[in-house]
């Protein structure tokens, strides 16, 4: 519930019943998050008739509309408020969360301190604030909030457009419950406990969209967000809670988050990709279906090839297996290094008469320079449909999907400011693939990239 107006989004009079209907079903909290609940002419309406009920009333809140009338209905009805904060400083958290954020947001804790209304800081933990949990932790202890609570990013939603500035490494994830842990030492002399990893849904705690959708879990509407179980506006919740809250108490799946608390410290970790009450649906689960997809997202980049002529998309053309056993059939002339990867043989003869791996930019065998057209254009492998896409290894080791920018359809779309667009497109496709598939593509590199070598430095790419 905040921001601009969503199409269909629940009125003043069906949130009302909403909250009705939830304290007949025998509710006695509700938490309100968004964007920013505040933004909501009628909130404060809202929460006056959360609290009237009879259920308590808690609040995430980015502070932006903290203002004296709205805490002193707080303390009032003596709402938790829950105040976001993604740096511990102004550059930090205000190149996050937009300019002036960080000086509200610490003048509504201190209000908030001074006025006697109970807080905890909210912080998503990110590759920019990593290095300063420990200050945030004083920060929170400082403005007197109840406790800190630390979540791990996750690099999904609006967080995909920022995913290069946001994303940890892999090294920041694996140390990243240590650091936590080690905050919370420091600044509370807490202890944090071991990692609870049991799903959170328990047929008892719902969550519901702006729209009056219902999900047994917030997890399940940011995955799949068809697989809602109602909308508020005629489901018959309380004989739903009847029939199915013993189903899903005590059922023992094991959930894509973990948690470890401490009194003054929570600390929500990713621990799983995948969600027991989310049965993702892969729409690419063949090499078949996957050229299909990137035929799709590249039609029409045939001119921008052929003005380009990037040698690094002429040669070394690495296969996978399915990939290698066609092509054998068609009598293309193959190598195997090491028996590891296997790549179109296009490489030179060493002095021993073994392929030199190590020449620049074989040109493809398959390849008619005169006409520059592809003697096995159909059944050309994947790695000559990913053109600009491509797997890449960083510093730290972390694989990712890549757009290399040195490519000239990227520097035409960006010319055209079609870019976003199509790395929106682009993220469509690899987040369907199949586990199976995406699995055999990234080990396939990974061997590959084990024996490459790159004479000219690191490639010029930005991660997806």
């Amino acid at each position: 519930m905040s921001g601009p107006v969503r199409p269909d989004e629940l009125t003043t009079k069906e949130t009302m019943v909403a909250l009705d209907t939830f304290r007949d079903a025998g509710a006695s909290k509700v938490f309100f998050t968004g964007g920013e609940p505040f933004s909501r002419k009628d909130f404060p309406v809202l929460l006056d008739r959360t609290v009237a009920l009879g259920m308590r009333a808690s609040v995430i809140t980015n502070a932006t509309f903290l203002r004296s009338t709205t805490l002193e209905l707080v303390k009032r009805l003596q709402v938790h408020l829950g105040v976001s904060l993604d740096g511990a400083d102004e550059a930090t958290n205000d190149a996050i969360r937009g300019q002036g954020s960080f000086k509200q947001a610490i003048k509504a804790l201190k209000q908030c301190r001074d006025s006697g209304i109970s807080t905890t800081l909210y912080v998503t933990v990110t590759a920019v604030n990593v290095k300063q949990l420990d200050v945030l932790a004083r920060l929170a202890r400082e403005q007197g909030c109840s406790g800190v609570h630390f979540n791990e990013v996750t690099i999904a939603g609006r967080a995909l457009n920022f995913s290069d500035e946001l994303a940890l490494s892999e090294e920041q994830k694996k140390r990243l419950p240590e650091m936590v842990a080690q905050a919370a030492s420091n600044v509370f002399g807490e202890e944090l406990s071991e990692t609870d990893d049991l799903c959170w849904v328990d047929g008892e705690t719902l969550y519901m969209t702006a729209d009056g959708n219902l999900y047994v879990c917030s997890e399940v509407f940011q995955r799949r967000p068809n697989l809602a179980i109602g909308n508020i506006r005629s489901f018959l919740l309380k004989e739903w809670l009847e029939r199915n809250a013993l189903a899903y108490s005590g059922h023992g799946s094991r959930c894509c988050y973990g948690v470890r608390a401490s009194e003054h410290v929570v600390f929500v970790g990713n621990v799983a990709l995948e969600c027991a009450f989310v049965p993702r649906k892969w729409s690419i689960e063949t090499l078949s279906q996957l050229y299909d997809a990137l035929d799709e997202l590249y039609r029409g980049i045939e001119q921008d090839c052929r003005d380009c002529q990037d040698l690094d998309c002429m040669g070394y053309v690495w296969l996978l297996k399915k990939e290698a056993e066609r092509l054998y059939e068609r009598g293309v002339s193959l190598v195997q290094v090491n028996n590891g990867p296997t790549f179109i043989h296009s490489f030179p003869a060493t002095n021993k008469g073994q392929p030199d791996l190590s020449f620049r930019y074989p040109p493809c065998s398959q390849l008619c320079t005169d006409s520059r057209r592809c003697s096995i254009y159909e059944d050309r492998p994947l790695v000559c449909r990913l053109y600009p896409l491509g797997l890449e290894t960083k510093a730290d080791g972390t694989i990712v999907w890549a757009l290399h920018r040195d490519c000239l359809h990227i520097r035409r779309m960006e010319e055209r400011s079609t870019l976003p667009n199509f790395k929106h497109r682009v993220r469509n496709v690899i987040n369907n693939l199949s586990p199976k598939l995406l699995e055999e593509v990234v080990e396939t590199y990974r061997a590959v990239d084990a024996i490459s070598s790159f004479p000219d430095g690191e490639n010029n790419y930005s991660s997806l």
